[in-house]
């Protein structure tokens, strides 16, 4: 790798302004023969703009801007510990920004030229966190919904998440929230990757799943409990 690449890599911790990048933190395990540097190096390569090695594509002026940092990399006994500074801009909050963030986030384990690599932190900008106002109900509203307000919330999520068709669903809701003498879970959650295939468009699917959750709480809400269909 050139020294130009490792100019635009590599930076020290008050260059990074934390408004403008997501940093992430990984405790990784290298090998004897590895700069700790170097991995950090190609992992903020990889998880910025998709290869370990940005030279190959000749002046790499275009790509500085989206490039991730090691904003810093430490070694404690056999373990090192680096983080990644990413472009704000590589992520759209607007669109599908977290969702990308954490497909990047996690992708590195695929990157097998450590030893072991395990994501310890995720540290936003104010601006990022803005967009985002958390769960619509949280806690406190998922128990109000369930009229469950002590006890533990018991919950199931379909699957498999593929080759389902509405049907499926309805009848694996009244399965599962049925339970043995109505003892079912309290909550079934949609498979958040499901969405709306041909087989099991959404719309479809959520119509048959409701009419089994009216049907379930109008059995058992003698009980004071309602169970819970959720979609995320």
């Amino acid at each position: 790798m050139s020294a130009n690449y490792f100019n635009n890599i590599l930076t020290i911790p008050e260059s990074i302004d934390p408004d403008k990048y997501i940093i992430l933190t990984y405790r990784v395990r290298i090998h004897e023969n590895q700069s700790l540097y170097d991995v950090a190096s190609s992992i903020a390569s990889h998880l910025s703009i998709g290869t370990v090695n940005p030279s190959i594509f000749g002046n790499i002026r275009h790509l500085k801007s989206c490039l991730g940092k090691v904003k810093d990399a430490r070694q404690e006994g056999d373990i090192g510990l680096i983080d990644i500074a990413l472009p704000l801009e590589n992520f759209d909050p607007e669109a599908d920004g977290f969702s990308t963030l954490l497909s990047t986030a996690l992708y590195i384990f695929v990157y097998r030229v450590v030893k072991g690599i395990r994501l310890v932190n995720i540290q936003l900008p104010k601006s990022f966190i803005e967009k985002y106002k958390g769960p619509r109900f949280g806690i406190e509203g998922v128990r109000r919904l369930s009229k469950i307000s002590e006890r533990p919330l018991v919950g199931a999520i379909i699957k498999p998440r593929r080759g389902v068709s509405p049907k499926y669903c309805a009848e694996f809701c009244e399965s599962v929230f049925s339970g043995l003498d109505g003892k079912g879970v309290d909550y079934i959650v949609d498979d958040e990757l499901l969405i709306s295939p041909p087989s099991c468009d959404f719309e479809s699917r959520i119509t048959r799943i409701m009419e089994i959750v009216d049907k379930i709480n109008e059995q058992y809400c003698k009980r004071g409990e309602r169970k819970l269909f959720l979609q995320i």
